[in-house]
């Protein structure tokens, strides 16, 4: 099959290297990339390459059962994970085979080998661990604690109170962010499968096998993160990657936020555009060059589950500013804890990337893009079912991009060249 061929000699891994310092200050790591729903180990929902999109040829694979997660990865002879809403694991590829892995409807992640990574047995329920390097991977065990561990061994653990559906998110040098202390006594929407959400922001740092909290944020009165995990992404330019959140609140609603980081504190709050009632939502995507000059933006939707407004939002040193939108949109389903339904990334090869995510009643996807005329639908692809799956995209070595979606009438459907 050639997208079998395909996807065989693709590589993915970029080595963890761990700097040298004689003088014993703090060394960072580099990031170690695995496969993720959310496509980088920053929650930053932007894959590399090209593709030639709409120009591509599908597959369908028939399950028995609805998917609720799925994972392109270039195993040997491996080809797409996916997972059931009854838990079971399947894999696809010239033979669609179940796995004798444990039933979990946890999303997934696999190791550098690009083999699923498993669960340890504390972890907790909703989430899956974060691989480090140097054998070590970090997690959230059923206590809400941030643990750090290697071969099935705990080497640290720091008590947060973090809920059992929190996705750690890893910087380019290894630092780990995480919403922490969480709560349902402030502001309840309880649109991601429980009404818990976090009211801390929390920077982990790993030395010499122990967890050390570098940067913390609080916040206060009815304030939450409404979401699963933060975004690191450079917004500011100064070469050290910040964190993008929502926070959220009874009165205005939720906004964007940015943390400036220096590397080592958050120092300072940039606050987006309030919606300015409760029970509305936003929902940050990617970010990445969306301008049309390549200018770095934020693309989130706005009310995903009411109409879906793609955004597209330029830092201005003061605040976030939309500058561009387009409706029709959505990025979620109310109740579920899947907010991996898009992706970015240069699919069509024009040199300038697309957001892809369907439209409001999950039947098609859409690659839009943002023009010199607004943002502009540049191409289209019919899923002939409704989508239930986050989408997964995969490109390395020059090969043109691969995208993955599972449709609640259990057919998971693959594009390629």
């Amino acid at each position: 099959m050639l997208l079998v061929m395909i996807l065989l000699i693709l590589t993915l891994i970029i080595p963890p290297t761990q700097a040298q310092n004689e003088e014993g200050n703090i060394v960072h790591r580099q990031t170690v990339y695995t496969a993720l729903t959310y496509h980088q180990p920053t929650g930053n929902r932007f894959v590399e390459g090209m593709g030639t999109f709409p120009d591509v040829r599908s597959i369908d694979y028939r399950l028995p059962g609805m998917p609720i997660w799925l994972l392109l990865t270039p195993e040997d002879p491996l080809l797409v994970h996916v997972i059931l809403e009854d838990g079971s694991h399947w894999r696809l590829s010239d033979v669609v085979e179940q796995s004798r892995r444990i039933p979990s409807t946890a999303p997934m992640t696999t190791d550098t080998s690009f083999a699923l990574l498993a669960n340890p047995a504390d972890a907790a329920a909703f989430t899956h661990p974060i691989v480090l390097g140097d054998d070590q991977i970090a997690y959230v065990n059923q206590n809400g604690d941030l643990v750090l561990s290697r071969r099935d061994t705990v080497l640290d653990q720091l008590a947060l109170g973090i809920q059992p559906d929190a996705r750690l998110v890893i910087n380019d040098i290894g630092q780990i962010a995480v919403y922490a202390a969480g709560t349902n006594q402030r502001y309840v929407h309880g649109i991601m499968g429980d009404d818990v959400e976090g009211t801390a922001l929390v920077v982990v740092e790993v030395v010499e096998d122990r967890l050390q909290i570098i940067s913390r944020v609080d916040l206060l009165d009815d304030n939450i993160y409404e979401g699963l995990s933060p975004m690191w992404a450079d917004v500011d330019g100064d070469g050290v990657q910040d964190l993008i959140t929502t926070v959220s609140n009874g009165s205005d609603g939720a906004r964007n936020r940015v943390y400036l980081f220096d590397g080592g504190t958050l120092t300072r709050e940039i606050d987006g555009t309030i919606i300015g009632r409760p029970n509305r939502w936003q929902h940050q995507l990617a970010w990445g060059s969306f301008g049309v000059d390549g200018e770095m933006l934020l693309v989130d939707v706005l009310t995903p589950h009411i109409g879906g407004i793609v955004r597209f939002h330029r830092y201005t040193g003061s605040s976030l500013e939309v500058i561009a939108e387009i409706g029709g949109h959505t990025s979620h389903v109310i109740g579920s804890r899947n907010l991996d339904m898009a992706v970015a990334g240069d699919f069509n090869g024009d040199g300038r990337p697309e957001i892809v995510l369907p439209t409001q009643d999950r039947t098609q996807l859409d690659g839009i893009q943002l023009t010199e005329n607004g943002p502009q639908v540049m191409w289209s692809l019919p899923l002939e079912g409704q989508l239930s799956t986050n989408l997964s995209a995969l490109s390395a070595n020059g090969r043109p991009l691969a995208l993955a979606a599972g449709m609640a009438d259990g057919r998971i459907r693959v594009w390629f060249p």
